[in-house]
């Protein structure tokens, strides 16, 4: 096994569980952290059938969203490394055994791989965010720039755990949605190294409903509401400016078109 621990945090994800927890037990974690935000469901009881014994499930009595529910399984974890996995997605086999040495070579404090989105139904790919949107191969060092112009957030951490609890660093726990960009920016905004890799891949779940990104509305406003108050809180390059604005604006056609669109 591999000196990761991998922190799933889940609310009712009852029809996908057994399938995200398997493809983890593949990839070869040594320590799984299943945090049951308040799930109504059988989730819990489904990965408990399952007979994982790197399994460690925390059961939260209410739901407080995905950054609460990370940060106490990020909390509780114990391996060198430690992969944020949502209850619904999957990973392929070889996923961390290629990230990790990543890490070691350029001392980053997290390296994140191509992000792959799946049609639910289908399993036809929908999407790929860094080849699409950056024609991106290889390995680069992310930089605020590229986050914002490539709206990266959404890429899936792998982290050194050391340098992750020494930073103070946490999700934002005042939002439910656009948390994974917050952290990456802040992470970015105070110099730490963050890699990008092309040589395996996370598996985004799409197309499903009752997910919190499904209500759109709700998704910009809180990227406007949660966005705007850090970009005015810190400095930045002219270049970022732009980038912020552009982005900002983006956010809000998106939030008034589907008020409009009553979605």
């Amino acid at each position: 096994m591999l000196p990761i621990s991998v922190v799933i945090s889940t609310f009712n994800d009852q029809a996908f569980i057994a399938q995200c927890l398997r493809s983890v037990v593949a990839a070869g974690a040594t320590e799984i952290i299943l945090v049951s935000d308040g799930c109504t469901d059988n989730t819990v009881e489904i990965a408990e059938s399952l007979g994982i014994v790197q399994l460690k499930v925390i059961t939260l009595k209410t739901n407080g969203g995905p950054s609460n529910a990370r940060n106490v399984g990020i909390a509780a974890s114990s391996q060198r490394y430690v992969a944020i996995v949502d209850g619904d997605d999957i990973v392929p086999s070889d996923r961390f055994e290629r990230l990790m040495p990543v890490l070691e070579d350029t001392g980053a404090f997290g390296v994140m791989d191509e992000l792959v989105a799946f049609d639910s139904e289908t399993n036809d790919v929908l999407w790929k965010k860094l080849r699409d949107n950056m024609s991106f191969e290889g390995q680069k060092t992310m930089t605020i720039g590229d986050l914002i112009r490539y709206d990266l957030g959404s890429l899936k951490p792998v982290f050194d755990r050391a340098q992750l609890q020494a930073s103070g660093v946490t999700y934002p726990i005042f939002t439910r949605r656009g948390e994974d960009f917050l952290l990456l920016l802040n992470l970015l905004q105070r110099k730490y190294k963050l890699v990008m890799s092309s040589n395996t891949h996370y598996m985004l779940r799409r197309e499903t409903t009752g997910r919190l990104t499904s209500n759109r509305t709700m998704l910009y406003m809180e990227m406007l509401k949660n966005e705007v108050p850090f970009y005015l809180g810190h400095s930045w390059s002219v270049s970022e400016h732009f980038l912020f604005l552009v982005r900002h604006s983006r956010n809000l056609v998106g939030f008034l078109r589907n008020v409009i669109l009553g979605r």
